[in-house]
């Protein structure tokens, strides 16, 4: 397994979010959407198989799963046990095998709004390590 300690630095999903490995709307593949596109903020879609490249205005996250700006499935996810885990990025799933595989986790007291904070219940359980654990590897072998 991993680490026996995970330490919640107080990270925010918005730590994560200037690089989303998301499903390419013309080809399928896989491609990136980037906060650091053409523009201060403004975030870049751009696909390494099919050359597609677009641009877009900056919009709120609505709905996990689908990345914050162009509204595109994730590449990173899965289903472990009826549940859908998902990452934005090789970062994000890094820090979700850190605190998943860790026996014990230590929270910074008024980190409510902390990455660490907001996983999923059933993400948490111990009961569901080793399944979750599976599914984590299940995305690695997606990165690029």
């Amino acid at each position: 397994m991993g680490d026996e300690r995970f330490q919640d630095a107080g990270e925010t999903i918005g730590d994560f979010a200037d690089t989303a490995l998301v499903r390419c709307p013309s080809c399928d593949g896989r491609a990136v959407a980037r906060r650091d596109g053409a523009g201060p903020g403004a975030p870049r879609l751009t696909c390494g198989a099919c050359g597609l490249s677009r641009d877009r205005v900056a919009r709120q996250w609505r709905e996990e799963g689908i990345d914050p700006w162009f509204g595109l499935p994730l590449w990173l996810h899965t289903h472990v046990r009826g549940q859908v885990l998902w990452a934005l990025n090789a970062e994000h799933l890094a820090f979700m095998r850190g605190y998943v595989s860790a026996t014990l986790r230590e929270r910074q007291p008024g980190r409510n709004q902390s990455v660490a904070s907001r996983l999923p219940r059933w993400l948490k359980d111990a009961s569901m390590r080793e399944p979750v654990l599976k599914g984590i590897e299940e995305l690695e072998e997606k990165l690029p």
